[in-house]
C-alpha cells in the first residue's frame, strides 16, 4: 500500500520536506523525489509553484499515472534529472484501450505526450523505466522521438510495451543496458539486412516475451556483437540454434541467466558450447550427472552460480560446487541437505554472497537436532568473506532454527557481513532481543536484516528502536524507512555486479528495482501532484 507524507496539502510541511531534500543535495549531490499523479481519486496536492521552485534539486523521479493525461500546465521540467520511472496503472491502461492491446489515441495519447515532454532534451537523463502493467501498449512515435533526444541514455527498461521499428533504429543502437518484460516486437523480415545492429548493447534482459517468436529474439541476439550478459526467459528456448550461433556472434558473452525448462543434457550443452562463462544461472531445470561435469570446464572463470526453482534436488550438485570452486564469489540454490554438507570440506572461502536453502533430515527438536544444526553453522562460519547471507527452508525438510542454542554464535566469524536474510520456518523466524543484541555486537557492518519480530513480544519496541538507531533496514513487521536511492535506481554501476532477477523475490513487474522483494513504496514518500 502506498504511503503518503502526513498532511500532504500542507505548504509548510511540504516545504520542510523539500528543504530536507535540498540539504541532502548540498551534502551528496543526490536527490530523490517521487511524484504521483492521481487524476481519479481526490487527494490534497502540493502547489505547482512549490514543485517548480524545487525542480532543480530533483535527480531521480518516480511518476505514477492514474487515468487520463495530466493537465499540460502541470508539466514541470527537471533540468538535472538523471533517472525516471513511469508506473502506468490498470486504470491508466483501461482508459487507453479498454482491455488489451491497442494504439495510443485520445486521452491516452495526451498521457504519452506528457511523458515525452518530461524526458525530451534532458541532458543528464541516463536511465528510464516504463512499466505499462503488462497491458501491451504500443510505443507511440512521439515517445520514441523524445527518447532519441536523450543523448546520455544508456539504460532503458520497459514492461508491457510493444516496440516499433523506429525504436530499434534510432534509440536502441545507443543503449548499453536494455530490459524488456512481456514485450512484443513486430519486425519486418528484412530488418537484419538493413544494417540495424546494436554495438553498444552489453546487458540484455528478455523476460516472458511469448508474444514474439523465438527466431525473432534469436535474430536480435545475433545483432549484438558486444553483448556480455543475457537474461532470457520464455517457456521454450531455441536451444540448439542458440548454442550453435550465439557463442560466435557474441564472443564476449560470459554471463547467462536462462529461465526455461531445461534438462540435464540441455544444461550440459550450454556449458560446453560457450568457451568462457563467469556467471551462470538456470531456473526450472533438472540436474543429473552431466551438469556438474560440464561446470568444471569453467572452473578457472566461474564467479557466480545460481540454481533456482529447479524440478529436482540440487543438493549433491551444490555440495560438489562448494567443494570444487575456490574462486567462486556468489552462489544461490534452493536446497542443501544436512547429510550432504559434511561429506567433503568446502573450498570456496572467497564467497561474498550465499543464498541457500538448508534442510535437516528429520523434525527432531531435541538436543541431537541442536547438535546437528550447530555443525551446519560451524561449516557456514568458515565462509569468513561473506557480505550477504540468505538462509531459507527446503520443502519437506526441517528448517534450521535461528537461536543461540542451535548454534548461531558460531557465525561470529562473519565480521564482514552486511546483509542477512532469514527465510526459514515461520515459527523459527522470530528474532529475540538477545539474538539481535548478539548480531549487532558481532556483525558491526550489518545494514540489512530480514526476520520476523512479533509485535506481541515484550522486546518488540526495544528491537525496533535499536535497529533504527543503527540505521539498519529491517524487513519484517514494520516498514523500512531508510532512504536508499542507489539501491533503488541502480545509480552505481561498478562495471557489472550481477544480473537483474525477475523471479522469486523480485517479480517481473518490478523490473530492475533491486529491492529483493521490497516495494519501492517502502523507501520513499510520494508527493502527489
Amino acid at each position: 500500500m502506498d504511503r503518503y507524507i502526513p498532511d500532504p496539502g500542507s505548504e509548510r510541511h511540504l516545504h520542510a520536506r523539500l528543504q530536507s531534500v535540498e540539504d541532502r543535495v548540498r551534502a551528496s549531490d543526490m536527490a530523490l523525489v517521487r511524484i504521483q499523479y492521481q487524476a481519479q481519486i481526490h487527494l490534497p496536492k502540493p502547489s505547482l509553484k512549490l514543485m517548480k521552485k524545487n525542480a532543480h534539486h530533483v535527480r531521480h523521479l518516480v511518476f505514477r499515472m492514474y487515468g487520463n493525461a495530466p493537465p499540460a500546465a502541470q508539466l514541470v521540467r527537471y533540468p538535472y534529472l538523471q533517472t525516471v520511472r513511469f508506473e502506468c496503472t490498470d486504470s491508466f491502461d483501461r482508459n487507453a484501450y479498454g482491455y488489451g492491446y491497442g494504439r495510443a489515441t485520445g486521452g491516452f495519447k495526451g498521457s504519452w505526450d506528457f511523458i515525452a515532454g518530461m524526458i525530451e532534451n534532458q541532458p543528464y537523463l541516463h536511465k528510464i523505466i516504463v512499466n505499462a502493467n503488462n497491458q501491451m501498449m504500443e510505443m507511440p512515435e512521439t515517445f520514441v522521438s523524445a527518447l532519441s533526444t536523450c543523448l546520455k541514455l544508456d539504460d532503458l527498461q520497459t514492461s508491457g510495451l510493444s516496440f516499433i521499428m523506429q525504436y530499434f533504429q534510432t534509440v536502441l543502437p545507443r543503449v548499453r543496458r536494455l530490459t524488456s518484460s512481456g514485450g512484443r516486437y513486430d519486425l519486418p523480415p528484412t530488418w537484419k539486412d538493413d544494417g540495424t545492429s546494436f554495438p553498444n548493447l552489453q546487458y540484455l534482459v528478455l523476460n516472458n516475451s511469448e508474444r514474439t517468436s523465438k527466431s525473432t529474439e534469436l535474430g536480435w541476439l545475433l545483432q549484438c556483437p558486444n553483448l556480455t550478459a543475457l537474461v532470457w526467459s520464455r517457456s521454450e528456448l531455441p536451444l540448439k540454434l542458440f548454442c550453435e550461433l550465439v557463442p560466435a556472434a557474441c564472443p564476449q558473452l560470459t554471463s547467462l541467466e536462462l529461465r526455461s525448462q531445461l534438462s540435464d543434457q540441455d544444461v550440459a550443452l550450454i556449458l560446453t558450447s560457450f568457451p568462457k562463462i563467469e556467471q551462470f544461472s538456470v531456473y526450472s531445470s533438472k540436474f543429473g550427472p552431466q551438469s556438474p561435469e560440464a561446470l568444471r570446464r569453467h572452473l578457472p572463470t566461474l564467479k557466480e552460480i545460481n540454481f533456482r526453482e529447479n524440478r529436482a534436488p540440487t543438493s549433491k550438485t551444490v555440495q560438489e560446487i562448494l567443494s570444487s570452486f575456490p574462486d567462486l564469489l556468489r552462489l544461490g540454490s534452493d536446497d542443501l541437505f544436512y547429510e550432504e554438507h559434511y561429506r567433503q570440506p568446502w573450498v570456496c572461502h572467497n564467497l561474498r554472497s550465499l543464498d541457500i536453502g538448508i534442510g535437516m533430515e528429520s523434525w527432531n527438536r531435541h538436543n541431537s537436532s541442536h547438535f546437528k544444526q550447530r555443525q551446519v553453522y560451524k561449516r557456514l562460519s568458515e565462509l569468513t568473506q561473506l557480505e550477504s547471507l540468505t538462509i531459507g527452508p527446503v520443502p519437506n525438510r526441517m528448517p534450521l532454527e535461528f537461536t543461540m542454542s542451535a548454534g548461531i554464535d558460531e557465525l561470529k566469524t562473519l565480521t564482514k557481513l552486511k546483509h542477512f536474510h532469514w527465510k526459514g520456518d515461520f515459527h523459527k523466524l522470530i528474532l529475540r532481543s538477545e539474538v539481535v543484541d548478539w548480531m549487532l555486537q558481532n556483525w558491526k557492518r550489518i545494514t540489512t536484516l530480514e526476520g520476523f519480530v512479533s509485535p506481541g513480544d515484550p522486546s518488540f519496541k526495544k528491537i525496533k528502536e535499536t535497529l533504527e538507531e543503527r540505521g539498519i533496514i529491517h524487513i519484517g513487521t514494520w516498514t523500512a524507512t531508510r532512504h536508499s536511492e542507489e539501491r533503488l535506481f541502480g545509480v552505481y554501476d561498478p562495471e557489472y555486479g550481477g544480473l537483474p532477477d525477475f523471479g522469486g523475490s523480485y517479480g517481473a513487474d518490478d523490473i530492475d528495482d533491486g529491492m529483493g522483494g521490497m516495494s519501492y513504496n517502502d523507501y520513499m514518500d510520494y508527493y502527489s501532484l
